[in-house]
């Protein structure tokens, strides 16, 4: 769906520009805050300790406030912060998605394999055979850091009467 989609999107190493996404307000959930994505980069590792395999997702972001569908105002130092912590959220919650439905569907559509072949090579030879049964049990840990760099307001919004 949308989500698994654009969380497999953040996801993909490298960098990656433009599009939108939707935020809820940080000062009324029922109403949504619209980013602009200037670029993102995504660092995908693995980690085999003991047996078990951790796949790290760091993902880092920039952006630009772009709409929202309420009068608060928004733009202030903290309603930044919240803003970017709620970015934070929304974008580690899309990855999650995609990875619970990749894992879901015993499909490896993000090159985990690989990756652990690149950097643990015996440790992959030995569960290569079985890498369909082992891959949807693989634990990840996503860390997003999102910035909001500008705005596209020059005012604070207005209420309509």
């Amino acid at each position: 769906n949308e989500r698994e989609s654009r969380g497999y999107r953040w996801m993909k190493p490298g960098n990656i520009q433009g599009g939108m996404f939707m935020i809820p307000s940080p000062r009324h959930r029922n109403r949504h805050v619209a980013l602009e994505i200037l670029r993102s980069n995504a660092k995908v590792t693995p980690e085999i300790k003991d047996g078990s395999i951790l796949i790290k997702i760091d993902v880092t972001g920039e952006g630009n406030f772009y709409e929202q569908n309420s009068s608060d105002q928004l733009l202030t130092p903290q309603g930044i912060k919240d803003m970017e912590k709620m970015a934070d959220q929304v974008i580690a919650a899309d990855i999650r998605a995609a990875i619970s439905r990749a894992q879901e569907s015993q499909s490896d559509i993000f090159g985990w394999g690989k990756l652990i072949n690149d950097h643990y090579p015996e440790s992959w030879r030995t569960m290569q055979k079985n890498w369909s049964d082992i891959f949807p049990t693989v634990e990840s840990r996503v860390k997003v850091d999102f910035s909001i760099r500008r705005t596209y307001l020059f005012q604070k919004s207005f209420r309509v009467q």
